[in-house]
This record gives C-alpha cells, sequence and structure tokens, in this order.
C-alpha cells in the first residue's frame, strides 16, 4: 500500500527542503516554491470599490477573498478584505491591481509591501555598537537587570552597585548575550520616578559593566536624558517602551552612536480594532521615525508589549503570543519579553511570581517556534536550555 501525509513547512527554506525530496530540477524548485505556501493577508478599511476588485482579481487567480456581505447592497463604504493565496498568485494580482483605476493606490501599495516582505529574507543580523547578532538560526538571552525597589519578581534584589555587578556578571557566566538595565519598574501600579533618582540607579551600574563583561548592555527606559547618559557611558543598546512616542528624539541619539534599538508597542488603553494589525501599524511608524533619524534596519529590534502596563488585557497578552509569528511580517526581529509577567501568574491563580517558571519557560518555547528572536529572561540557565531544545527541534541547530 502507498503512503501518504501531510507537510508542514514553516518556511521557505522549508519549503525547498521538501520539494528537493522529489529530486526536482533547481530551476523547477525556483518557480514552484511560491506555489508550495499559503497566506492569509488582512487589508484593512478598503474601500467598497477597491474591496470589489481585489475579491473579483483575486479570484481570477485561482485565490479566494472575503469582504463584507453588505458591500454587494452598496450599504457600506469601506470592508476589510482577508486574502487567501500563494505568493505567486499574489504576485500576479499586484501586476493587475497596478493598472487599475487609481482609488486602488493605497490598497495595492499596501499589499505590495507585505508581498515584498514575505518574499524577502528577515535582516541576517541584528547590530549594536561593535556587537553582531547573526540571526539566521540563533536565539538570544536577554538578562533582565532590574536596579529598582519594586520590580514585580526581583525589586530590591540588586539596588547595591557591587549586588548588581555580581548578578549581570552571573547571568553572562550562565550564558546572557546582552544585560539590560531597568531603573524603573513598569509593574502593575507602578509609580514613575524621577529622571535624578532614575540616573542614580543606572548610570553607576551600566559604567561598571561597560568595563567588566564582554557582553553588551542595554539600558530600559522611557526618559531621553536617561538614554542619551547611558549611551555616553557605554550602553549599546536603549529599550524605548514607549516605542518613540514619547520622546522620538531618542532614534537621533541612537543613530549618533550607532546603538541597537528596540522598539516596543505601548498603548494608553486596551481598546484595539485588530490587537496585532494595531501594534503593527504602531511599530511600522515607529520603525520609520527610526529611519528617517538615521537609524539602520540592521539596528532595530521590536516588541510587541506584553504586559498590562502597556495596555493590554489578560486576553490579548495571550492572543499576541499566540499570533506571534504575524509580527514576523515586520521583517525585523522580534522580541520576547513575558518573563514571569503577571498575565501568567493570574491565570495559574498562582500566590507570587516565583511559582510561574515551567509556565514561563513553556510560553518562551512557544514564541520562539513562532518566531522570537531576543528572549528577555529573569531565569538564565533554564532559558537557555529551552532556547538550546527548541532550536534543536526546529533547526537542527547544534550548539558549538
Amino acid at each position: 500500500m502507498k503512503n501518504a501525509y501531510v507537510v508542514y513547512p514553516n518556511d521557505l527554506e522549508e519549503v525547498v527542503a521538501e520539494i528537493k525530496k522529489t529530486g526536482a530540477h533547481i530551476d523547477e524548485i525556483n518557480i514552484m516554491k511560491w506555489k508550495a505556501r499559503h497566506f492569509l493577508i488582512m487589508i484593512e478599511n478598503a474601500s467598497s470599490a477597491a474591496a470589489n476588485i481585489i475579491k473579483q482579481e483575486m479570484l481570477s487567480m485561482g485565490g479566494e477573498a472575503a469582504i463584507h456581505k453588505d458591500i454587494y447592497f452598496n450599504k457600506i463604504d469601506s470592508s476589510n478584505v482577508l486574502l487567501m493565496g500563494t505568493i505567486s498568485q499574489y504576485r500576479k494580482l499586484l501586476s493587475r491591481l497596478r493598472i487599475q483605476p487609481y482609488f486602488l493606490k493605497e490598497e495595492t501599495q499596501a499589499l505590495e509591501k507585505v508581498i515584498l516582505q514575505l518574499q524577502e529574507s528577515n535582516n541576517c543580523v541584528f547590530c549594536a555598537g561593535k556587537y553582531l547578532f547573526p540571526l539566521k538560526r540563533k536565539v538570544y538571552i536577554v538578562g533582565i537587570l532590574n536596579v529598582t525597589p519594586d520590580s514585580f519578581f526581583d525589586g530590591g534584589k540588586y539596588m547595591n552597585l557591587e549586588a548588581a555587578i555580581n548578578r549581570a556578571k552571573e547571568m553572562v557566566s550562565q550564558g546572557a548575550d546582552i544585560i539590560e538595565v531597568g531603573g524603573q519598574s513598569f509593574a502593575p501600579g507602578y509609580t514613575e520616578v524621577s529622571l535624578e533618582e532614575e540616573l542614580n540607579r543606572v548610570i553607576p551600574v551600566i559604567k561598571a559593566l561597560a568595563k567588566e563583561v564582554d557582553v553588551p548592555v542595554s539600558v530600559d527606559t522611557v526618559k531621553l536624558a536617561v538614554a542619551e547618559e547611558a549611551l555616553k557611558n557605554g550602553c549599546s543598546i536603549v529599550n524605548d517602551s514607549c516605542g518613540l512616542q514619547k520622546y522620538p528624539e531618542i532614534a537621533d541619539l541612537v543613530a549618533k552612536y550607532n546603538a541597537g534599538l528596540v522598539i516596543m508597542h505601548n498603548a494608553t488603553n486596551n481598546r484595539y480594532n485588530d490587537i496585532i494589525g494595531d501594534i503593527i501599524k504602531f511599530l511600522r511608524n515607529s520603525v520609520d521615525t527610526a529611519i528617517r533619524a538615521g537609524v539602520s534596519k540592521e539596528n532595530i529590534i521590536v516588541d510587541p508589549g506584553i504586559g498590562a502596563t502597556y495596555g493590554k488585557s489578560a486576553d490579548q497578552q495571550f492572543e499576541i503570543l499566540k499570533r506571534f509569528r504575524e509580527l514576523t511580517i515586520l521583517g525585523f526581529p522580534v522580541m520576547l519579553a513575558i518573563s514571569r509577567k503577571s498575565f501568567i501568574k493570574n491565570y495559574l491563580k498562582a500566590e507570587s511570581s516565583d511559582e510561574i517558571l515551567p509556565a514561563t519557560l513553556a510560553a518562551t518555547a512557544y514564541g520562539i517556534s513562532q518566531g522570537a528572536k531576543f528572549v528577555r529572561a529573569h531565569d538564565i540557565s533554564e532559558t537557555i536550555q529551552t532556547v538550546k531544545i527548541i532550536n534543536r527541534i526546529l533547526n537542527n541547530y547544534v550548539e558549538d
């Protein structure tokens, strides 16, 4: 009896690997690889005329498109359009849309951008000053060092300079690739500290670590002055949890120092049209701000901002994690920051964050399987083990 089974390639590389198993010619492979993966693409708020044209053209390509039922009866002026097809079909669709009337211009440009990102490989390296992070099959660990009295997990443990330096060195010895220093807690119900207090907390630590550890030091801040002083004192990465919305000038500083930049989504409420779509729109705008300021694409990481402090409910945070792979369409490495977060603790009805390490590691493993390239962690050794196993499963990646 003949054997047949379903194949689920995760990316274009796996598609090519599967086709090669048949012995197909390289020229055939280069044609067929664009037909082998099916993608769903959402275009938001297309005009009624545009939605109708796009649907009909997509159907003519052998694909499919869903639009609002009232479009057919001219009851509404716009509709989301959900396209279903292969890259080959989308390429043909674009060629047809480009010759359509002018009112399709915005929808065509939006679709063109997504298709281009689907075809291109993501950045192959992240740069932060003198430090380079190849991204092909590697996931990096960002060790969290909170020099605060009120952080939700390790608050008060490393307020002393010596204790902070020793903890950083311990994390590096365990395998952390980056040390991130934060002097402002963003735990639920946090109180914002003064500029002077935050500077007093983080700058002495960053200054010492820049000399004493051989990995880049990152600063987690929303304040322009803190970012500037950190960069002056040897910091290589700025993690702006306001995503350049509060101080877009942070991008100018990052460009000046050729530093790395983590752009995180943040919101003042949890009312979203579609949470991933809205996050992607926010991050695209912030990335554009950074690039206009002179930040290189290779120096950017994006972060969806999982955490109640950043305007998300528990359900929304789980949805972000579930749909994490969708964030990779931005074309930048994505950071996963869920270590011992309260939404996990609350879901499990745990009494404290001390009890949820296994749950954190489970969520971390899933996030990596969905494309996370940088993982913020309190527990370095355990996270390293998780990363190694997931890398081995997904990529046949064997550590040196």
